[in-house]
This record gives C-alpha cells, structure tokens and sequence, in this order.
C-alpha cells in the first residue's frame, strides 16, 4: 500500500527553524495553518507521524508535542491504532497566537501573596491528563505534586490556581514557602537552580464549577477565563504546569497587535 501525501499550496507548509520559538511550536501553527486551509480536511486522516516528522526534518518526540497540542485544542482527534484525524467543525471558534515577554505573566498587585488550600501528591492516572501531558513526565514516575492556591491582592481573591510539578521538582520544594508573596515559579527557580526561558499559554472561557466559585466568591456556572501555562527550561524540560481560573471582575486579558513592517 502506498500512501500518498497531499502537498499544501505553495506559501503554506514552513519548516520550522531554530530560533526563539520552540520547533514544535512552529510545527503546531504551520499544520493549524493546513488544515485551515483545506490541506487536510474535515474527518480525513493526517499522514503517519513518522512522514510528517521526515517532512518538517524534526525528531517523533518534538513532532507529537506538536499534535499533543492540536489534540488538547480538539483541532483533531486520534484512533488508537489508526491515527489522527482532522475534527469535524465544533462551531465557530477562533484561535489567536501570540508571543510575549515571560515577566508578563507576573502580575504586579497590591499586596499579593499566596494562599495555600492543599498540596497532595496525586498518581498520574488521576491527575489532569492535559498537565500530565505537558509534563513530559519520566516512565518511572508514579504520582506528581500538586499545589492548590488562592491569589489574593489586598485581601481579596482575584485567582484559584492548581500548580502541578514533576515529583523530583516537588521534593525540592517546602510548602512554606510557596504560600508568601514571591511568584511560585520563581520559588522553583531558586530551590532547583532550573532557569526557565519560556512557557505555553492558553487562555480560553470556561464555567466556574462549585469549589471555584466557592474561592473565587462567584455565583456557580458563572463564564470566567481559565489559562493552563507551563514552563519550559532552554533544553525543553517542563518543570511547572499551573491551571489558573480567574475573577472574572479582578482581572482581564489584552494584548497589542502591531500590523507587519
């Protein structure tokens, strides 16, 4: 049997390079981009991932974060023992992309601090399939650590937040210390010597569920932004994941879009 693969229109297939953006980032936008524009259709099979990994000249493992993220985004669907397929459409829904600065992410409020609700380890099969993934976790880890905090500025709660990390970052650090005023992750940086050079974001609406509400002081099921991030070292090790719900009236999310040169 010999499979044929449908070339892209001229413009459309990039391969990604090295530079800034991690290459299964490039990846990620570039297939996003076929399949927008009918490359790959609707309930149709993608290529193997061993052709698309020869095609954009990257290795299996940085090709599958690349459709881990399509995947997370219901972008495509996979059938175990078949392969990936373009999803149907599931309503209107647009995706923007944007690169930022890291510290950006920090946000600067009057007296802010931490408050600490639970930290539990949690064994991999029970734990968010979406952080697990993005963990990159080892085949020998059973459980990773888990960090469920409340954000407060002068008092009051703006974030609910879990913070999950692999189980070797999760000995290193003490409870203690990541419910004071110093950004979690800078609190991991400390204790592990990791420097992290950039993170994933999505930010996406979601229905705030009891124990949210509860925290957040909201009326249940009421519309609220919830960003998953995880960090990344300059070698690619994921070293925190966090799912953050945010008051929908203490705290809001722009960016500035600039026109190309």
């Amino acid at each position: 049997m010999t499979l044929t693969v449908q070339r892209a229109r001229p413009g459309v297939f990039r391969k990604p390079v090295i530079g800034p953006l991690p290459l299964y980032h490039q990846i990620e936008l570039n297939l996003r981009e076929r399949i927008a524009c009918a490359e790959f259709s609707p309930d149709h099979r993608l290529p193997p991932e061993d052709v698309l990994a020869r095609e954009y000249d990257v290795s299996r493992e940085t090709l599958r974060r690349a459709l881990d993220a399509l995947l997370e985004s219901r972008l495509i669907t996979k059938q175990r023992g078949i392969g990936n397929f373009v999803s149907r459409a599931i309503g209107p829904r647009k995706q923007v992309t944007l690169v930022g600065r890291l510290d950006d992410s920090f946000l600067f409020m009057d007296n802010f601090c931490y408050q600490v609700l639970s930290r539990r380890r949690v064994k991999i099969a029970m734990a968010d399939a979406a952080v697990v993934t993005s963990l990159q976790l080892s085949p020998g880890d059973t459980h990773l650590d888990r960090l469920e905090v409340v954000a407060l500025s002068s008092g009051q709660a703006y974030a609910y937040s879990m913070f999950h990390f692999p189980q070797n970052i999760g000995a290193q650090l003490s409870t203690e210390e990541l419910g004071g005023s110093v950004p979690i992750l800078r609190v991991v940086e400390a204790r592990t010597g990791q420097t992290v050079s950039w993170a994933d974001q999505t930010v996406e609406p979601v229905l705030a569920n009891a124990k949210v509400s509860h925290h957040l002081g909201i009326k249940a099921r009421r519309p609220i932004l919830q960003m998953r991030r995880t960090y990344y070292t300059a070698a690619g090790l994921a070293i925190e994941s966090a799912v953050v719900r945010y008051h929908p009236d203490r705290y809001a999310y722009s960016a500035q879009l600039l026109a190309n040169p």
